[in-house]
């Protein structure tokens, strides 16, 4: 249920709704911290060496597990698979219906890499929303792990490049979530950069 909240002080079931809600954020908040930090911890012990290229990396683990926490959560998934250089790859691709599907935003992070800041603290989170949310969205949201990062950004330009028509005009934004957890620091970045400089040249 949602609610339209107002901020009248004086209207008592206003304030109950209000402290309803944030119970219920909090809650889900919480739920999916405790999955991110799971599943960091498992990444970071169990599947560490996430290279598609290298036949002895936990690439194939790595697949597996992210499908296998998917399906116990209920949710259905995509793959999308696609070839480079002789080798394969594949997208995962999950979404959740919202009650508006007449625009989506999407949520995405590669999944490949090693360790656990690039990226599979980007993994964790995208993986703990995926499997914790319980609520229906205002509008669709499109989770996609994408795969081939690290050698060129190949998973996500493949992506991109069949999105249909329809696809890209309902599409409001796109979230990339890429090693969230590296340090003390949180970085945002929005608009078009200079490779060189790293300074924002247009948004």
């Amino acid at each position: 249920k949602s609610y339209s909240i107002s901020r009248n002080n004086s209207s008592s079931n206003n304030i109950n709704e209000e402290s309803s809600v944030n119970h219920s954020n909090n809650e889900i908040y919480k739920k999916a911290k405790e999955k991110a930090v799971e599943y960091t911890r498992y990444f970071g012990t169990y599947l560490k060496d996430r290279d598609a290229t290298n036949s002895r990396s936990d690439y194939a683990a790595t697949l597996t597990y992210i499908k296998k926490e998917i399906t116990n959560a209920n949710r259905t998934y995509a793959a999308q698979s696609f070839t480079h250089d002789r080798t394969n790859f594949q997208n995962i691709i999950v979404e959740i219906k919202g009650s508006d599907s007449s625009k989506q935003i999407i949520v995405g992070g590669h999944f490949d890499g090693t360790g656990v800041g690039d990226n599979a603290s980007g993994t964790s989170l995208i993986l703990s929303m995926i499997t914790t949310i319980d609520f229906i969205p205002k509008y669709d949201i499109k989770f996609i792990l994408f795969d081939a990062e690290e050698i060129g950004g190949y998973g996500a330009n493949y992506y991109a490049s069949h999105m249909s028509k329809e696809e890209i005009n309902k599409t409001l934004y796109m979230v990339n979530i890429d090693s969230i957890a590296f340090g003390d620091y949180c970085n945002v970045y929005g608009g078009t950069t200079n490779r060189w400089t790293n300074q924002v040249t247009g948004t």
